[in-house]
């Protein structure tokens, strides 16, 4: 039987997940500009934010039930989703400041 407060909390693990990889993602982004070798900065954030995502998964496999490790990649999804429409608005926002004559 699938315990509805496990799911949730599956849920919200991968949430928190998703988060960690995203704004490492944003962060390594916004800093690129400023870094003396870029390409190696991009690559070192690009492996460990994959090593932590695959490693928190292939323990959720070893250790929890199917149902449980669907409900984290849905999390994981849905703050994808999140970061996407919030990104977007702030970018539109930004550019339309620019954009107006002064």
């Amino acid at each position: 039987m699938i315990d509805l407060s496990m799911v949730i909390l599956m849920f919200l693990a991968g949430a928190v997940l998703g988060f960690a990889y995203f704004a490492g993602l944003w962060f390594t982004v916004r800093h690129l500009h400023s870094r003396r070798r870029p390409a190696i900065w991009l690559a070192t954030s690009f492996f460990v934010r994959m090593g932590l995502v695959i490693a928190a998964i292939y323990w959720l496999l070893a250790v929890a039930r199917w149902e449980y490790v669907v409900a984290a990649l849905v999390g994981f999804l849905l703050l994808r989703s999140l970061t996407i429409r919030f990104l977007r608005r702030k970018i539109s926002s930004s550019t339309s400041k620019q954009e107006t004559p002064a």
